[in-house]
């Protein structure tokens, strides 16, 4: 749902410790530093009354051991705003990723929650020297009764009877996860240009501003679709019963939405309508990553439902969200100047984002956490012979309502028989 990243300051004061999920043996080899972590509050929060921290995580990055707090204490009203939030963590000298989920306390409004999510995070003894480091927190704007979200992304593929990998099944659900109905004109899947198996000093930054999209596809305005609590609508690259084809797949010819490039080798169902190519890739008809290096958004060009560009007005050849990204790739000690277009979509107009990738393979995320903390995977490794078939698909939380915490490693199922027609409630 939609979220934006904040500019942070700071607020409150306050100190913990943290234990070592379950019991182990000291290691007299491991050196433990000490190190304070600084967070910083978003300026729409400076004038927060009190402030806590409710759980906090810091996840080694090499051993993937986890250190949890316990027993977090409250930040007491009336300190200054410019202290931030103090925790002293005691932990093995590693690289860490850390996690954090709070509250802040405006007078006289209900409590705000806050989140912050921050990967290389390096704990040594020289860098607990410098002092206390600082980590950049965000309103948590999720609610119980969020509007769309994407609900299941099939992009493996599947393969024939005799092993053949078999393209042009690969689809989307989206989901109206509010209790009214509501319209879905101008709705968009984006597919982001970067992968989330390389990490490159790109320039400008591809995440902190805007999702740098290498193709986008959306429902078309005036199409008056409207969906009710509970309800998805099935967009998909084919919309023809695959089964003709290849038994092991499914028939798509009942979908909603078929994405379908005219100047590509597609194939086009006159009967499933099509949606509206905003940018289409530059490599020929959309066809999904299908080891999942990629993220994708659901979007809206505008701010609202009744403000969207048309898709000559988003992608003219002089449109301000057109970007070229600059970057250095570095082989056998050479280095090569490299560049990326793209397609930039605003944070403001996301709606929902998930990042996919491959855990032995991860790099990076391609939105800020504020969008979503996670990522979530068809196999843990690269080119696993069993990711076909398979998806990725929202938790149930309760009754026709799924899960959104903006954060796809715990939102998602990963490796599910991918089902097109999978109910998710009875």
């Amino acid at each position: 749902m939609r979220t934006q990243a904040h500019i942070t300051i700071g607020i409150a004061a306050l100190t913990a410790a943290l234990l070592l999920g379950g019991c182990q043996k000291e290691d007299k080899s491991v050196r433990y530093v000490t190190q304070e972590l600084r967070f910083d509050l978003p300026e729409e929060l400076a004038a927060a009354t009190s402030a806590s921290i409710e759980q906090l995580t810091l996840r080694n990055t090499n051993t993937a051991e986890v250190f949890n707090i316990v027993q977090p204490q409250n930040a007491t009203a009336g300190q200054t705003a410019a202290k931030g939030l103090h925790v002293r963590v005691t932990v093995p000298e590693g690289l860490y990723s850390v996690d954090m989920e709070g509250q802040a306390q405006m007078e006289g409004l209900l409590p705000n929650k806050i989140k912050a999510h921050i990967e290389g995070v390096s704990i040594t003894e020289a860098e607990a020297a410098l002092g206390a480091k600082p980590i950049s927190t965000f309103v948590s704007q999720y609610s119980d009764d969020g509007e769309w979200v994407i609900a299941e992304i099939f992009f493996t593929g599947t393969q024939t009877p005799e092993g053949m990998p078999y393209y042009g099944d690969t689809y989307f659900r989206i989901y109206n996860n509010s209790s009214r109905t509501l319209c879905a004109d101008g709705l968009g899947i984006a597919e982001s240009e970067l992968l989330t198996v390389e990490k490159y000093d790109y320039t400008p930054d591809p995440v902190q501003h805007a999702f740098a999209a290498c193709c986008i596809y959306r429902i078309p305005l005036g199409s008056n679709i409207m969906v009710e609590p509970g309800q998805s609508l099935l967009l998909v690259d084919e919309a023809i019963d695959h089964r003709v084809a290849n038994p092991l797949s499914f028939d798509l010819s009942g979908a909603d939405f078929e994405w379908f490039d005219p100047n590509g080798e597609d194939i086009d169902n006159p009967e499933v309508p099509n949606l509206e190519q905003v940018a289409g890739p530059s490599y020929g008809a959309w066809a999904l990553h299908n080891r999942g290096f990629k993220s994708y958004v659901l979007c809206r060009l505008g701010d609202d439902e009744a403000h969207q560009l048309t898709a000559q007005q988003y992608a003219d050849s002089s449109s301000a969200y057109f970007c070229t990204f600059y970057y250095n790739f570095v082989f056998n000690g050479e280095t090569y100047p490299m560049s990326s277009d793209a397609w930039l979509i605003p944070h403001a107009w996301v709606i929902d984002a998930v990042n996919l990738s491959v855990e032995s393979e991860y790099q990076m995320l391609l939105t800020p956490p504020a969008l979503d903390m996670g990522y979530t995977y068809v196999g843990k490794v690269d080119f696993d012979e069993q990711r076909y078939g398979k998806s990725v698909r929202r938790k149930v939380k309760a009754g026709i309502v799924l899960q959104d915490t903006n954060n796809s490693s715990i939102d998602f199922e990963p490796e599910q028989p991918a089902n097109p027609h999978h109910r998710f409630h009875q």
